[in-house]
């Protein structure tokens, strides 16, 4: 499976398309998933704007608009997480994840998905000490606190994501990730560099170390290396179809009620309240989800755009999934409502917090850079194959592409062959995605 994987998009999505088909034109290859690695702008209209946390001279419409409203369709399969600059409100109505546009994808806060035998899973946003063991309460409309606080990784999504069988950097919530599954891949975005390493895990079996590459993306500007191409084996042929993954779905469905809606801090299950600490799913639970899903795990192609505004109307995906699953809809939950946490009436640990204690992040990357400014677009630049940071495959007794003629060309090799990466111990990078080969159950 031909794999591309880009850094942030900001918004760039025809950008990225036109240079996607431009590599394949040239290498002769046919690229069959797109993974955008965060602050993908996906912004319907003009009134999106307003919820996207970032300067006003920043504001653009962008391009996902054309692949919203039909004008055009998403050449190659889509899925992106979110960062911490977005059209908030939008992905907020599909905090489980949903199509966004026709074959275009949004993971949610947290969440896994299956395509030719790849475990896909992602978590959206950027991490936040002072809001990371909160509940995920925020709503639209958003105020300029909420609007920023809602894009913070959450612990409660962390604390799902890490019941995954283990098949599958300042970011301590996406470390303690890295550690517990020890994916294959990790691709990363939001601090606009491009960094490649290997991650030794200490707990190697016997067939030797196990590592998680590792890959950091630029933005989608002319020169930076914001995109990469990736060749990994699956166990299945095309065409690939996005699947719901059975043991995520049993996950969420078991611990919905731990789940908490208040600014409150959030509480992991504990042995002196809880009578089940972990929520890796049984067997029966994964056979009661298929059976809720009629054995078909393939993501139905049910996206219809929709008239939205502030007052809050339903995602129709949402209300499928939510109601097939047998969980809360976040349109008719009680934001008030949470699960023993810190600071509930009669507990003098913590007290509520109010909106104005939201403080802005001072780690968070700020779009209104100098930098950005003076980064100008040469012409014949933006877009050219050549100055892109390229991995493809040789098929068997073939040359790789020509150097001279794509001087940003990096080795060809297979991914299951020795990496050409630089090996550390320890990664410090924001991290967001995972990828593990596994066959489909």
């Amino acid at each position: 499976m031909k794999v591309v994987v880009e850094g942030c998009c900001h918004g760039e999505l025809d950008q990225i398309y036109d240079v996607i088909g431009q590599l394949q034109e040239r290498e002769g290859v046919t690229v069959d998933l797109l993974i955008c690695c965060g602050d993908f702008q996906a912004v319907r209209d003009r009134t999106d704007l307003d919820s996207m946390a970032v300067p006003l001279k920043y504001r653009e419409m962008g391009s996902f608009y054309k692949y919203y409203s039909g004008e055009k369709t998403a050449p190659v399969l889509t899925i992106f997480i979110g960062g911490n600059h977005e059209a908030s409100n939008h992905l907020w109505e599909l905090s489980y994840g949903g199509w966004v546009a026709p074959r275009i994808f949004y993971l949610g806060r947290a969440g896994v998905v299956r395509c030719g035998g790849l475990r896909i899973a992602g978590l959206s946003g950027i991490y936040k000490e002072g809001d990371y063991r909160k509940g995920t309460f925020e709503r639209p409309s958003f105020s300029e606190g909420t609007k920023r606080s809602v894009y913070h990784v959450r612990s409660c999504d962390v604390f799902r994501l890490k019941q995954m069988e283990a098949e599958s950097l300042g970011s301590p919530a996406a470390m303690e990730l890295l550690q517990h599954l020890s994916p294959d891949y990790w691709f990363s975005a939001h601090l606009h560099v491009k960094f490649a390493a290997v991650y030794h895990h200490d707990d190697g079996d016997e067939s030797g170390v196990r590592i998680t590459k590792f890959l950091a993306l630029d933005k989608c500007l002319p020169g930076r290396r914001y995109l990469q191409v990736l060749d990994i084996d699956t166990p299945s042929p095309p065409p690939y179809k996005l699947c719901y993954d059975a043991e995520w779905l049993a996950i969420l469905r078991s611990t919905e009620h731990l789940m908490s809606y208040s600014r409150l801090l959030w509480l992991p299950p504990h042995p002196s309240t809880d009578s089940r600490l972990s929520y890796t799913p049984t067997s029966e639970e994964v056979d009661e989800v298929k059976t809720l899903f009629h054995g078909n795990l393939v993501i139905p192609d049910n996206f219809t755009s929709q008239q939205h505004n502030s007052s809050l109307p339903e995602n129709r995906q949402t209300a499928v999934f939510c109601a097939t699953l047998g969980i809360s809809n976040p349109f008719s939950t009680n934001f008030s409502s949470t699960r023993m946490s810190l600071g509930s009436p009669g507990n003098s640990l913590c007290g509520n917090i109010s909106s104005a204690e939201v403080s802005l992040n001072p780690d968070e990357i700020d779009l209104g850079d100098d930098s950005d400014e003076n980064e100008e677009e040469e012409p014949g630049r933006h877009g050219d194959t050549s100055e892109l940071t390229k991995e493809i495959s040789a098929a068997p007794n073939t040359s790789t592409p020509d150097r001279k003629r794509y001087p940003g060309l990096m080795k060809t090799h297979q991914a299951k062959s020795k990496t050409s990466l630089v090996p550390v111990k320890r990664v410090h990078q924001l991290s967001s995605w995972t990828t593990n080969r596994t066959k489909c159950r």
